[in-house]
């Protein structure tokens, strides 16, 4: 199972077109909140403080995270936004595309100034996309731009939409962080890797047998002691009353879900694939999240 987050670049975009949503109970009055600056809709009721430690990036922060292959806007191209005459109904009449762009980046510097949230949120939606589907590690500078994004989009617009979105992506990278601790932390000291991931699962899913049941094979797979078969199915079933297709388990508790299930039974070629290459990780001391699942030559 891949430790990624499926996602287009493309559908991040939507939630601009969302600025100025937000649910009844999430309604506050604010004094001198910014508004919607795409349709031009002052509604104070759909802007909330914000959430300050949802606001992790400082000023310098930004620049940062551009690198090499960014595409800025220069100097003279924001002096240009910042003067550019828009159209009252742009946004409803503007059929040329690029023309279209540029207005909508001109109003964000209209309304807010030349900030640094408001670059980078410029400069995100210019950089080149695709409308495919792509996989994208939550730990890369891809994610962390689009986190980035979403912190930009909340900072000048603290929606409730906006938040949900960004408590949404903050909570993904930071557990990916932990799992990446974890897998660190087993190839190091599994004793202690053991007692540190019964902890976690009794966070997530409470002090239930369920939990002791899937510590205690995760402990006998990782120490090397002889697993029986009703290990294997008491497994198996914790395994399938706590996790739907495996959605929102860890990479090794799916890994001892293909031992447990092997053993006690035919597995799909497929599933026997990914075993061998989690198999042959274990032994070359390898990080799960290392796996070349593209690469058949490593089997």
């Amino acid at each position: 199972m891949k430790s990624h987050f499926t996602f287009s670049i493309f559908l991040l975009l939507v939630s601009l077109f969302c600025f100025g949503c937000g649910d009844a109970q999430d309604i506050e009055e604010t004094a001198d909140a910014p508004y919607n600056p795409l349709f031009d809709t002052p509604d104070k009721r759909l802007l909330n403080k914000p959430d300050k430690p949802l606001l992790r990036l400082k000023d310098k922060d930004w620049e940062k995270l551009k690198g090499d292959d960014w595409i800025a806007l220069t100097a003279a191209e924001v002096e240009e936004l910042m003067n550019l005459v828009i159209p009252q109904r742009w946004a409803l009449e503007t059929k040329d595309q690029a023309l279209y762009e540029k207005y909508r980046a001109a109003t964000y510097f209209q309304r807010f100034g030349d900030l640094p949230q408001v670059r980078y949120l410029v400069e995100f939606m210019q950089q080149p996309t695709t409308d495919e589907f792509v996989e994208v590690d939550l730990l890369s500078i891809t994610y962390e731009r689009s986190a980035a994004y979403l912190e930009a989009s909340y900072f000048l617009l603290p929606t409730a939409v906006n938040r949900r979105s960004l408590e949404d992506i903050r909570k993904r990278v930071d557990e990916e962080k932990e799992r990446r601790f974890l897998d660190r932390l087993r190839r190091k000291n599994p004793e202690a890797w053991i007692e540190h991931k019964h902890a976690a699962l009794i966070l997530i899913h409470g002090d239930i047998p369920e939990v002791d049941n899937i510590a205690y094979f995760l402990g006998k797979l990782e120490m090397g002691l002889p697993i029986t078969n009703k290990d294997c199915y008491i497994y198996i079933d914790a395994f399938i009353s706590l996790y739907n297709h495996s959605e929102g388990a860890s990479t090794y508790e799916y890994y001892a879900w293909l031992e447990a299930t092997e053993q006690t039974g035919p597995s799909s070629e497929n599933s026997l694939r990914s075993l061998e290459k989690y198999r042959k990780a274990r032994i070359e001391g390898i990080s799960f999240y290392d796996i070349n699942w593209d690469d058949d030559k490593n089997l």
